[in-house]
């Protein structure tokens, strides 16, 4: 069986003439941690701009490059559901980690377009355009059970997923398994354990860095998931189960090892299982 969903709007607003967006809000996440994760949220007021849950913004910084052309654009997973997190439709969510690294002579390299964002106060403007995607959005009709997987900042498709559910929409339960490095790093966990409230939702939290798996070592996502085995194993096999993953590139092998080790008991084998849940459109990846 495979989920219907809306049919998502596209670029609706072009690059070539992106939206002066004003800035309403740009909230610490992470005041405790060495990293600077923001909660971004800009007014769409005037643009014409809609979206779904699910759906990716652009974002096109100012100024140019080292060769003197405009910035290309950055594209950021939306946090918000549909309608926003004003509940009008006027408004748009970012998670947004600032970007600061040393490149190989050591010197300091600052993501352009995260570090515009991170550094935008109310009352600013950001051009945006969008929106964009099209494959990552929370089913319409009524299904379930919902296993999302992130890391990182990939937990915002997952708070607009669960809001937007908390608003009606027909998913239950939800599974969510939240990886990050340490507790600092956790990103909107106090609303996310208010949304993930029903009786047979579930918050697991891998904590990489202060946490550790069966075996001694670091826990990670795919590890959370074996010992969630009791309860994930059938689901697997379930033609209601929707897998969504968003985090980091890197989560991928771990995740898929993880439910070849949990199938493997039932006489499943998941490399064989995985495309048909891709054709379905039951197993979506947004990784980076």
């Amino acid at each position: 069986m495979s989920h219907s969903t809306l049919e998502p709007p596209l670029n609706l607003v072009r690059p070539s003439q992106p939206f002066a967006a004003t800035v309403l809000e740009n909230g610490d996440l992470t005041p405790a941690s060495a990293d600077d994760v923001r909660h971004v949220v800009l007014d769409l007021t005037g643009s014409g701009l809609r979206y779904l849950d699910g759906q990716a913004l652009g974002v096109v910084p100012p100024g140019v490059d080292a060769a003197g052309k405009p910035h290309r654009l950055r594209q950021y997973s939306i946090a918000s559901p549909r309608d926003g997190d004003d509940g009008a439709g006027c408004t748009v969510s970012l998670t947004v980690k600032r970007v600061v690294y040393a490149n190989e002579a050591g010197d300091e390299v600052r993501g352009v377009c995260s570090n515009h964002l991170a550094d935008a106060r109310p009352g600013d403007r950001v051009m945006v355009c969008g929106p964009f995607g099209k494959h990552f959005m929370m089913p319409t009709e009524p299904v379930g059970p919902l296993l999302m997987i992130a890391t990182g900042t990939g937990i915002a498709p997952f708070r607009a997923f669960l809001r937007q559910r908390a608003r009606g929409a027909s998913v239950t339960p939800a599974f969510l398994v939240f990886g990050v490095r340490t507790s600092a790093d956790l990103l909107y966990l106090d609303e996310l354990r208010g949304l993930l409230d029903g009786p047979d939702d579930r918050l697991v939290l891998a904590i990489s860095r202060e946490q550790t798996n069966a075996s001694g070592g670091r826990m990670y996502v795919g590890d959370r998931l074996v010992e969630l085995g009791d309860t994930l194993a059938p689901l697997l096999r379930d033609q209601r189960l929707h897998v969504y993953q968003c985090g980091l590139k890197g989560m991928e092998a771990g995740v898929e090892a993880a439910c070849q080790a949990l199938l493997a008991p039932l006489d499943v084998d998941f490399a064989a299982l995985k495309p048909e849940l891709v054709k379905a459109r039951r197993w979506l990846v947004d990784t980076y």
